[in-house]
């Protein structure tokens, strides 16, 4: 009996080794397709060339095709700070000079956002050097605080019209609910993100705001650093076709 026990033992140890490593394997082929499929290629220029030499030719050139006011930058790596400075102030010099009207910067965590100030305040020394006189957009800075107190106040104002007899709670849906978020949101639909970073997924970010969105998977940063890298984005996001319905 003893033998058989430790015979069973054995065999349950061995099973489960062999789901374990099944479902690494999985995992793995599911990783490589998605990377694959969804994370475009940009061209890594070593000269570095500095994205605000850009002359108008070359901007008229690499225009949206199709109406872009919002953009967000989906912040999924942890920037080191002697990069994320001139990471943020070479994004929104480059998508300015498209005419962006709103720049959501967003990261789970809120690292970024705690360093609002210090970027704005290099974007501004940035302009002041070069006496720029093209205007911001007006930039979010968010994190998933920002979105889930957003998801609260629109959950107590249903409430308090409930509460009010000013909505009864049968007939609350899916419309009720998007009509009280507008009202609430001072920001705008997203036409194009950017997720950066290994994680392909917006953390959190509103549903909301990405209801049409079209989204552009990059791996790292690292592959934005040039003018041609940002001109590879926008061509990628020109080609893409847009439907809305089934």
């Amino acid at each position: 009996m003893k033998t058989i026990s430790i015979l069973y033992r054995f065999i349950i140890a061995l099973v489960l080794w062999f789901l374990n490593i099944t479902q690494w394997f999985h995992r793995s082929i599911i990783q490589f397709i998605s990377r694959n499929r969804y994370t475009i290629t940009v061209n890594i220029d070593v000269s570095r060339n500095d994205l605000w030499n850009i002359n108008n030719d070359q901007m008229s050139k690499i225009q949206f095709n199709k109406p872009t006011e919002v953009l967000a930058l989906i912040i999924n790596e942890r920037i080191p700070d002697t990069d994320l400075w001139k990471f943020f102030i070479n994004s929104i010099v480059f998508f300015r000079k498209l005419n962006i009207q709103h720049l959501i910067i967003y990261d789970y965590e809120g690292y970024i956002k705690a360093r609002e100030t210090l970027i704005m305040n290099y974007v501004h020394e940035y302009d002041k050097k070069v006496q720029s006189s093209l205007p911001l957009p007006t930039i979010h800075f968010l994190s998933l605080i920002d979105c889930s107190q957003t998801l609260t106040k629109v959950t107590q104002t249903l409430c308090q019209q409930v509460k009010q007899n000013e909505l009864n709670p049968d007939s609350i849906q899916i419309e009720t609910i998007d009509r009280c978020y507008t009202k609430l949101s001072t920001i705008p639909e997203i036409n194009l993100a950017l997720i950066i970073g290994p994680i392909k997924s917006a953390l959190g970010l509103h549903p909301w705001l990405t209801r049409l969105t079209e989204f552009i998977m990059i791996d790292s940063y690292k592959q934005i650093q040039t003018t041609n890298s940002y001109i590879n984005i926008v061509q990628r996001y020109n080609l893409i076709e847009q439907r809305q319905g089934r």
